[in-house]
């Protein structure tokens, strides 16, 4: 070993090679092998620590974004939950939940997305065919989706092209609410009033279930409600069909959640609608569904 001095004191170093061997996990270490390994160690147990801690934080954060509960209707909004209602909101469902996988890709509206091939997707696509088929009015679910599975059907070897590209199948805003209306033929937001009685061009404080906010372009059907003991609104829950934008990246029908327990506010709501022109409207005989 060599002695060092320092403020008239000896020191003596020994080699590294000659420190003791310790064992560890079955591993023979050095004594400075060892030193290092301890620190190295602590600091993983760091950032162990802090990625738990964020995660933890995230969660949470989520959590409280997560419904609470569902909607349970007072006794005055019973009507909310007449079984002609039910039957509505079932048919706009059954457009939103089919589930389809192409096997080839099919342009979407305006060619602003592409359905890929082995990727499925939930909902009708979005588009205008009014010089191909509108589903379900044009051509049946079932129609559909025996031409989702043939590689040879017009899904993939035609598209709609009158107003712009689309799907050779697809459905548009207005067909959807005519198809969840059960009205007699596919409507326009032009024509969809004519059915309909006007609620307010002001705000939802009077919405129910299956009314529609219904605008010069566009038109979207309430599918839920949620209500507090007062009966006041502090949620609702929006169903439409839509070409592809940030809430609806596939283009197809889907369902966006306002209020309690959302991404969105209900002042979102008046934003996006009332504040651009939109109406409330209500089916006319609504109950005679």
């Amino acid at each position: 070993m060599d002695p060092i001095f320092s403020n008239h004191k000896v020191f003596f170093v020994a080699p590294a090679d000659s420190l003791p061997v310790l064992s560890v996990f079955g591993f023979q270490w050095q004594g400075n092998e060892y030193n290092e390994f301890m620190k190295g160690k602590k600091r993983a147990g760091r950032w162990i620590v802090l990625i738990i801690v964020i995660v933890l934080v995230v969660a949470g954060v989520i959590w409280k974004r997560l419904p609470e509960y569902r909607y349970r209707p007072t006794e005055s909004f019973e009507s909310e939950r007449s079984e002609a209602v039910l039957q509505m909101i079932s048919r706009a469902k059954a457009l939103e939940s089919v589930e389809w996988t192409p096997l080839k890709d099919v342009a979407g509206w305006k060619n602003w997305m592409t359905y890929q091939a082995e990727e499925t997707y939930h909902g009708l696509p979005y588009g205008q065919p009014i010089d191909a088929k509108y589903v379900p009015w044009d051509a049946s679910m079932e129609e559909f989706l025996m031409a989702v599975s043939d590689p040879d059907s017009l899904l993939y070897t035609s598209n709609a092209s009158a107003i712009a590209i689309a799907p050779y199948y697809s459905i548009d805003c207005s067909a959807f609410v005519s198809w969840a209306w059960g009205l007699p033929s596919r409507q326009t937001t032009w024509t969809i009033p004519q059915f309909a009685d006007l609620i307010s061009t002001e705000n939802y404080a009077n919405a129910q279930i299956g009314d529609v906010l219904n605008g010069e372009n566009h038109v979207v059907l309430i599918t839920d409600i949620e209500r507090d003991e007062t009966g006041t609104i502090i949620a609702m829950e929006i169903s439409e069909a839509s070409p592809k934008s940030l809430s609806n990246p596939n283009g197809t029908v889907h369902t966006t959640r306002y209020g309690r327990g959302s991404l969105y506010s209900l002042e979102e709501i008046q934003l996006r609608y009332f504040n651009r022109g939109f109406a409330l409207y209500r089916k006319r005989n609504r109950d005679s569904f």
